[in-house]
């Protein structure tokens, strides 16, 4: 058994995010990623300008997409929809220590745990209530 741990990540506090307008406002981080991807839903005009020339990417392939799913530039409100219904899971903190390691929290490790529940939150959200296996004979 080691007899130190490595060093882990520590939590940066929300007011020092700079997108927290002031230290009364909690920024979720779901929300900050928002606000980082938004700039990129919109097309600017020179790009739409652009995409309309022979020479550029057909209009199938402009756009924005989310998941396999395509936006049209103009349909932000569509793109911003289909964002927020994303699963989003996130580290957790201040649990009881789990004996023999002395964590509280998942920083280091959780990232793991986190992808693997919005990849499976994002499945069952696609398979529906109404999906059921098919059970195949071997």
């Amino acid at each position: 058994m080691p007899t130190s741990l490595p060093s882990r990540p520590q939590y940066v506090p929300v007011s020092t995010c700079p997108l927290s307008t002031s230290s009364a406002h909690t920024v979720r981080p779901k929300e900050i990623v928002f606000e980082l991807f938004l700039p990129l839903a919109p097309l600017s005009a020179a790009r739409r300008a652009s995409a309309s020339s022979s020479s550029s990417p057909s209009s199938s392939v402009t756009g924005r997409w989310i998941l396999g799913k395509r936006y049209d530039p103009e349909d932000l409100d569509g793109w911003t929809q289909h964002f927020r219904s994303i699963p989003w899971f996130t580290y957790r903190h201040t649990f009881p220590t789990m004996a023999p390691y002395p964590y509280t929290d998942d920083a280091g490790w959780g990232c793991m745990l986190r992808s693997a529940q919005m990849m499976m939150g994002e499945g069952l959200l696609r398979c529906e209530r109404g999906w059921r296996g098919v059970h195949v004979e071997t």
